[in-house]
């Protein structure tokens, strides 16, 4: 349990970690500056493929661990009272952030799926679809890093 634990929960700990804190938000980040060399594109390039493909698995390994933890009865740490209406890290906790912790990874899985049907041009043209990457990308960054968040802050409604 503390492997399944240690693997969905790994976190940089560095001063520049604040833009991506987790490999996730990182690997998300990266693409989303590299998917401005697909606006010159007509073609997928194979690096920014494998690219798409490390997204894919730094996404699957915390998703995978993350729902074994919950079967196992886990909760995100911003959720839980340890008392006095605090998490262990001393801020109010928010059982509305376990709800918000899976919405940010669905919204996630979601924008990977978008991402690969742009892609492979499933849905609009490949060319047009290569434009979009860049917003599509950046959603799923932003949803990289508020799957994190949410994991250890409060939201609006601490307490209830």
């Amino acid at each position: 349990m503390d492997v399944l634990r240690a693997l969905h929960g790994y976190s940089f700990n560095f001063d520049a970690a604040f833009l991506a804190p987790n490999p996730f938000a990182l690997t998300s980040l990266l693409l989303f500056v590299w998917s401005f060399w697909m606006l010159r594109r007509d073609e997928v390039t194979p690096g920014f493929l494998a690219g798409v493909r490390l997204t894919w698995l730094t996404f699957l390994l915390p998703a995978l661990t993350g729902i074994l933890l919950t079967l196992a009865g886990g909760k995100v740490p911003s959720a839980i009272d340890v008392g006095g209406g605090k998490t262990k890290f001393g801020t109010p906790y928010d059982p509305t952030q376990e709800g918000m912790h899976w919405l940010y990874g669905v919204f996630a899985l979601l924008s990977l799926l978008l991402i690969e049907s742009l892609i492979r041009g499933q849905f609009i043209e490949r060319r047009k679809g290569l434009k979009l990457l860049p917003v599509v990308i950046l959603f799923m960054y932003g949803c990289a890093y508020m799957v994190g968040h949410v994991a250890f802050f409060p939201g609006s409604t601490p307490g209830r």
